[in-house]
């Protein structure tokens, strides 16, 4: 019973890899177009009743079976489907969602991080350069909302790696001093919650209180510095997907639509 369960569970993978091939014979044995028109039409209608292949996929499948049979160019087929325009905004828009599915971006920013480091100039070049190759063959706007997470997660990383850096070299325990020093953020905390309940009591008066529990000076710093490396990558990644969208006819709507305007 485990064998057929798992065998029923990748019926679809059976489906999808057997179905062409057992009927290859049709094309084989009957060198006809007409041949090569039945053997597309009944593995597509093997795929639609199955549901092997989402049924998007399976009304795509002429553009692909088509000219691999001999019987037309993709151009001609597409053009039943919408003009060769779209149909080109169409293929770029699915290797958008293929890309993201798989995770390329990330592979591919992570591996240039890897090699140029995490200062900031560095680090700017490493997000810019997957951009602007992606934004080649993509859409502006896909590339930059994939890549946008990216330089947010990394910079999430780095700045909880500074503060655990500075955590570990700041509140070692070996040595009295440090002891010392322990007790002494017992005891402000201590403080700190008698302090409250009398505030609550009325007893204390709020502005005061507020100007000795002060944010460190070096804290607030450090939080503009890194809105600022912030706004640097987004705006580095925006431009330079403007850039890569140059490149292709996919990279941009309005190359397509100038190819559309030019060929009329």
């Amino acid at each position: 019973m485990g064998v057929l369960r798992d065998l029923f569970r990748l019926r679809n993978i059976f489906i999808i890899i057997l179905t062409p091939i057992i009927l290859l014979p049709i094309i084989y044995s009957i060198e006809t177009k007409e041949a090569k028109c039945a053997y597309i039409v009944i593995l597509m209608a093997v795929y639609w009743i199955t549901e092997a292949l989402p049924i998007a996929v399976t009304s795509l499948l002429p553009i692909i079976l088509t000219p691999l049979t001999g019987l037309g160019s993709a151009k001609t087929v597409s053009s039943k489907y919408l003009n060769d325009v779209s149909m080109l905004f169409l293929g770029g828009l699915m290797m958008a969602v293929a890309i993201e599915h798989w995770n390329i971006h990330k592979r591919l920013a992570l591996r240039i991080l890897l090699l140029v480091g995490s200062e900031p100039r560095w680090l700017m070049l490493g997000l810019m350069l997957p951009t602007w190759f992606l934004s080649m063959w993509i859409s502006n706007t896909a590339t930059t909302a994939m890549m946008i997470p990216i330089a947010n997660a990394i910079l999430v990383q780095l700045k909880e790696a500074k503060e655990e850096a500075e955590t570990n070299g700041h509140l070692a325990i070996e040595t009295d001093h440090d002891r010392v020093r322990l007790d002494d953020v017992t005891l402000k905390v201590k403080d700190n919650e008698k302090v409250m309940e009398q505030q609550n009591n009325g007893e204390v008066n709020k502005e005061e209180y507020e100007k000795k529990n002060y944010i460190p000076e070096t804290s607030k710093k450090e939080s503009q510095e890194y809105k600022r490396i912030c706004k640097m990558l987004s705006i580095c990644i925006a431009h330079t997907a403007n850039v890569g969208g140059i490149a292709s006819l996919t990279g941009t709507n309005p190359n397509v639509i100038l190819k559309g305007q030019s060929d009329m």
